[in-house]
């Protein structure tokens, strides 16, 4: 080894550890005092700590009823991560930072080996500061974690299909391929399947229409003995699969009968047919929202992919291209659409990048500099520009916002400008190294800011937790028996991970009209405006003690009002019976 080169990869080693130690901070900074978002995150966290109450390694369930829709492993992870942190948002989410550094961390010591240090480096580096990527390891949902198995079974295909390396090493290969589609089936069943079948196919079809293509096709050979080679690592793949999965889907058969059927019917099946609970979208849907969820690098994207396409010969861009064009072609045909389904061909996306932020250093292409380009990247950081002065209306939308909200607001906006507007001047510099070096680190940077001066203590963004507290100063917290608490039309999951855990859902309107007093809850968290159309006679048995507007991220406009029902003796109207609402 030359001087040379142990400096060049002590250099790579220094880099790219930088790159997943900022990563890990940027994804675990505030997580602990963000809310809870949407409403899967509140689900698999809420799931994951009656796991921890119940001592529970089998069938998780959510506020006492079975949650069985998606595999176990998300589970595991966070109940683990409970066990040593605390019930907590910030442990609920750990697994997911962890887990998308790991993906990183795989990367940056595997490519190396196939496309070069350099590639490698920026392959990491566009890949950890990309938005969906950012979202998905501060989030306690699958997303992350799946990420990291199917990148692994990727890299796996790809090396089988190169055939490179000894025998013994081929099985190795085979063995982790195996581990990882079975534990990626493990956190969302079958869609490492549909997403390793699509880059396949794909791949047959670049090999087609790749000029100069070997004759070699995908994992197979004229002779018989490779036949058998080939037929018999599939089978040790499946047989590793087996043994991953099949001892907790027996365990969930056997508390849960039909379990396995109905799940692929409802949950895959029908999903593929129909957009499933409003999540579906239009032909060209994850082209239309990459712009975005892709960001920054979504401004390198065309000429990404028309360079990748332009060096196919390339094995690793062939297949890179494969990876992208495949599971996007399948999403795009699944009835059921979100934007981070199409997750797993980011990797692959920020190397196609990465190889064009390479070629533009070293001046063998002018893309990222030319007039077009330069002009294109100007209208998008005008139209940047536009949106970051109008930030400190958000705080604005809200009651009760303090000075912190609007100086937060004003230090991203003034942050965001400049940096573009530093982008934009260096691209037409041809400053292709500094200008992108900058749009990763101003994305961490604009993350650190949300994370740690506005979100945590944004009032219209914490429903459920100023809910919780009314309902903790008056004793509606997790000591409380289950059914004492219910949402009464108020759907939001975060509340019970909040309120502790002992609330119940009730969606019917009308539920305190058709049910006997006596089984009425003694706490009453309801849409305000459900609550004012109840009968009077109803709500002269309650007492307002507290009231909550803000932004429910699922439904939009929230305001809640909590109520604690009277003791007999200081109620108005005695109520024996049901109540008509007529």
């Amino acid at each position: 080894m030359t001087a040379r080169t142990a400096m060049s990869r002590r250099l790579y080693f220094l880099s790219t550890a930088a790159v997943l130690l900022t990563a890990l901070v940027v994804y675990l900074a505030g997580n602990g005092s963000i809310g809870l978002w949407d409403r899967d995150e509140p689900r698999y966290a809420q799931a994951s700590r009656e796991m921890v109450q119940n001592s529970e390694w089998v069938m998780p369930t959510f506020l006492g009823e079975p949650r069985v829709n998606k595999p176990i492993l998300i589970y595991w992870l966070q109940k683990l991560s409970m066990q040593y942190f605390g019930e907590t948002v910030y442990a609920a989410r750990f697994p997911s930072a962890v887990a998308m550094v790991g993906t990183l961390a795989m990367l940056a010591a595997v490519l190396p080996r196939i496309v070069g240090r350099r590639r490698a480096f920026w392959s990491v580096f566009v890949l950890a500061t990309s938005a969906m990527v950012i979202a998905s390891a501060k989030m306690c949902v699958t997303d992350a974690v799946l990420l990291l198995w199917i990148t692994i079974a990727q890299l796996c295909v790809y090396s089988l299909w190169r055939g490179r390396g000894t025998a013994f090493q081929s099985w190795q290969v085979v063995v982790v391929l195996g581990a990882a589609v079975g534990l990626a089936m493990l956190t969302k069943g079958p869609v490492v399947l549909g997403i390793i079948g699509a880059t396949i196919i794909a791949l047959l079809v670049m090999q087609w229409i790749t000029p100069g293509r070997s004759s070699k096709v995908l994992m197979t050979s004229d002779n018989e003995q490779r036949f058998l080679v080939v037929a018999g690592k599939w089978i040790a793949v499946l047989a590793i699969i087996a043994a991953v999965c099949l001892p907790w889907l027996s365990a969930i058969e056997q508390r849960q009968p039909g379990w396995l059927v109905r799940t692929i019917s409802g949950e895959i099946i029908e999903r593929g047919k129909s957009g499933m609970e409003g999540h579906h979208g239009w032909i060209g849907y994850y082209l239309t929202l990459i712009w975005a969820t892709f960001f920054p690098w979504s401004l390198f994207l065309i000429a990404a992919v028309v360079h990748g396409f332009k060096r196919r010969t390339h094995p690793f861009t062939r297949f890179a291209l494969a990876a992208i064009i495949g599971p996007y072609v399948m999403l795009e045909i699944y009835a059921t659409k979100l934007p981070h389904y199409l997750l797993p061909a980011y990797p692959f996306l920020a190397f196609l990048v990465a190889n064009v932020i390479s070629l533009g250093r070293r001046k063998l292409i002018s893309d990222l500099s030319d007039r077009p380009f330069v002009i294109a990247a100007s209208i998008v950081a005008g139209a940047i520009t536009i949106l970051s002065l109008l930030l400190p209306i958000v705080p604005a939308m809200s009651d009760g916002e303090s000075a912190r909200h609007y100086f937060a607001m004003f230090a991203l906006g003034s942050f965001i400008i400049g940096s573009v507007w530093y982008v934009v001047f260096k691209l037409s510099e041809n400053r292709i190294v500094l200008a992108s070096a900058t749009m990763g680190i101003a994305m961490f940077l604009g993350v650190i800011i949300l994370s740690v001066l506005y979100l945590p203590t944004t009032n219209f963004l914490r429903v459920s937790q100023r809910v919780a507290q009314i309902l903790h100063n008056d004793g509606a917290d997790e000591r409380a028996k289950a059914g004492q608490v219910i949402m009464l039309e108020y759907k939001e999951p975060s509340l019970g991970f909040y309120q502790g855990g002992t609330i119940r859902e009730q969606t019917h309107t009308d539920f305190l009209s058709i049910t006997p007093p006596h089984r009425w809850p003694k706490w009453i968290v309801s849409e305000t405006n459900v609550w004012s159309k109840q009968p009077e006679q109803i709500k002269q048995q309650f007492i307002s003690i507290g009231r909550v507007r803000g932004l429910n991220v699922a439904e939009g406009r929230a305001d809640v009002t909590v109520l604690r029902r009277l003791p007999t003796s200081e109620a108005t109207i005695r109520i024996d019976g049901p109540i008509s609402s007529d």
